[in-house]
């Protein structure tokens, strides 16, 4: 078997395990997921909390699947992870041909990935055409070509339409040009400049029309201009994360290459990964970070990782770090096809729709309103197959504060059945009883009550 048939069948082994892995678990979408998928019902270049690609794949695929299932809502996921494995070998084998086939098994190692490959994530979506953006990048760097340079370009708008990290690509550039032999001709890095703007254009363009809402909310997540206040705590917390996104015997060889002596490709790979750490971990220092928000940095230290170890020779290291991260990555498996052997872990992924049926049923085909995105997002997704169901966001004055508030207000006009978690409902002074209360001992909502009152027209 030659390399490349050896590089087909691995990506192609761990992808069809990991669609196994989603055609058996029996675990809810996640609101986030359920949002996204309500997002793909209808086309646009911009949502409100994210930008568009992730809603455009989900709807795509659902739609040629026919079903809206939590398989075909997810099936891109694992997918996508194989393209980029993929995009990462064939670049690194070009420099060093029996890198190939360890770069792809350093990336599909990762234990993150076994998330990744479960749940849908816009960093699932952006991570194919960052990888392929910044390959792109180094041809230009290597070719002086602007052709390469305007692909790059192109790529990393396309990245940046999945989430808006792959504008990451940007830092890349900005900080390999400190490189004598990573410094772009001017023609390549303005036919960038150009591809890049063009390709997110039509994005920009919906956010100016919606009041910026996608920027602001971004913003918003990520507390920028709430001030400095130094959070070891949740710095060490990150930094410990991090080690189960790429493995931690990876993880100590990425960062340790820092120090070494390195060719021109690794330098800019270390350009294109730590540089995303650092700023992410500073991020955790004086804000808050979720594990995942350096990921970006992880296509690019997959490739060094696995290019080193192949010219090196160290055989035996690769397969100590993938030893560790198989480990992992079957503990979370098993989880993920079997919740109910950890529900303190996996308590948030199981038992919505159950909670949301019963609340379908009891509101007897009345409109169903809520303040809730979590509630909104799983109540939609579990009236998919009820074509006469209304799900609606309750009446807020002021700025909207999801998706829903934009997409589906309650008329003032609109007797409802309100979901909520308050106890005590008033209506122009008169104490409104609940007409049903659910209290799930397990699953999402376990220790939570959710009330639901019928709200006449007239009253908010």
């Amino acid at each position: 078997m030659n390399d490349r048939a050896g590089l087909f069948l691995l990506v192609g082994v761990v992808t069809a395990l990991r669609l196994a892995v989603l055609a058996l678990t029996p675990t809810d979408l996640f609101y986030d997921e359920a949002q996204y998928w309500a997002w793909g019902r209808g086309f646009a270049w911009g949502y409100f909390s994210k930008p568009p690609l992730i809603a455009w794949v989900i709807g795509s695929t659902t739609s040629l699947a026919g079903s809206d299932s939590t398989f075909w809502v997810r099936v891109a996921a694992p997918l996508f992870h194989g393209a980029t494995a993929l995009i990462l070998a064939e670049w690194m084998g070009r420099i060093h041909r029996p890198a190939a086939l360890w770069v792809a098994a350093v990336y599909l190692a990762m234990p993150v990935l076994v998330i990744g490959s479960w749940m849908i994530s816009t960093d699932t979506i952006m991570a194919p055409f960052l990888a392929a953006a910044l390959w792109s990048w180094w041809r230009a760097l290597e070719t002086r070509k602007w052709q390469f340079g305007a692909l790059a370009g192109a790529l990393a708008g396309i990245a940046v339409l999945a989430k808006y990290a792959g504008a990451y690509f940007w830092l890349t550039v900005a900080i390999a040009a400190f490189w004598p032999g990573l410094r772009p001709v001017p023609r390549a890095l303005g036919a960038a400049l150009l591809a890049f703007l063009i390709t997110i254009a039509p994005n920009l363009l919906w956010n100016v029309q919606n009041g910026l809402v996608t920027l602001s909310h971004t913003a918003d997540n990520a507390r920028l201009g709430s001030g400095l206040a130094m959070d070891i705590g949740g710095l060490l917390e990150f930094l410990a994360s991090q080690a189960f996104v790429i493995g931690p015997v990876f993880a100590v060889l990425w960062l340790g290459a820092v120090r070494r002596s390195h060719s021109r490709i690794e330098t800019y790979l270390l350009v294109a990964s730590v540089p995303i750490l650092v700023l992410v971990a500073f991020q955790a220092l004086t804000a808050k970070a979720n594990a995942n928000w350096a990921f970006a940095a992880y296509p690019a230290a997959a490739a060094l990782v696995g290019l080193r170890l192949s010219r090196t020779g160290q055989t035996k290291t690769l397969l100590a770090g993938l030893g560790v991260n198989l480990v992992l990555i079957l503990a979370v498996t098993v989880l993920i096809v079997s919740p109910g052997l950890a529900p303190k872990l996996t308590d948030r992924y199981t038992g919505r729709s159950a909670v949301m049926g019963n609340i379908l049923a009891i509101a007897r085909g009345r409109p169903i309103a809520s303040d809730e995105r979590e509630i909104l997002a799983d109540l939609t997704y579990a009236a998919r197959d009820n074509s006469g169901a209304q799900i609606l966001a309750r009446t807020h004055s002021g700025a909207p504060r999801h998706w829903y508030d934009m997409a589906a207000p309650r008329s003032e006009t609109t007797a409802v059945a309100l979901v909520t978690y308050a106890a005590s409902y008033e209506c122009d002074g008169v104490s409104i009883a609940p007409e049903a209360s659910i209290a799930p001992d397990r699953g999402a909502y376990s220790g939570r009550h959710l009330y639901l009152y019928h709200l006449p027209s007239s009253c908010p």
